[in-house]
């Protein structure tokens, strides 16, 4: 399993961690990060505003989403990294889940 982590990582690392989970997985995977859009964008920037004074959280809430994969960029990584067997699905809350069963 990898929880929203992808986005801190270049393409090529990205690529590489993808190839590591799919080469220690027991019988499957499941990665869930989030999905770029500017709708998530510009809710988390308010958000941000709205609800945190931490500088931190102002900037690295709307960062998150800029540096993350949209759905199609994410399956592309998932096919290079060789998992096969591979399903890409949006969920709510602009989230992406790349997940497969080892055969």
């Amino acid at each position: 399993m990898c929880n929203k982590t992808l986005y801190h990582f270049s393409e090529e690392d990205t690529v590489s961690l993808l190839k590591e989970l799919g080469r220690v997985a027991a019988e499957g995977y499941i990665i869930m990060d989030l999905r770029r859009s500017w709708v998530a964008w510009a809710l988390i920037f308010m958000l941000t505003r709205v609800f945190s004074r931490n500088r931190l959280t102002r900037h690295d809430g709307p960062l998150s989403v800029l540096r993350s994969y949209t759905d199609k960029e994410l399956s592309v990584l998932a096919g290079k990294a060789g998992l096969a067997g591979r399903h890409v699905t949006k969920e709510p809350f602009w989230l992406t889940v790349v997940w497969g069963r080892k055969i």
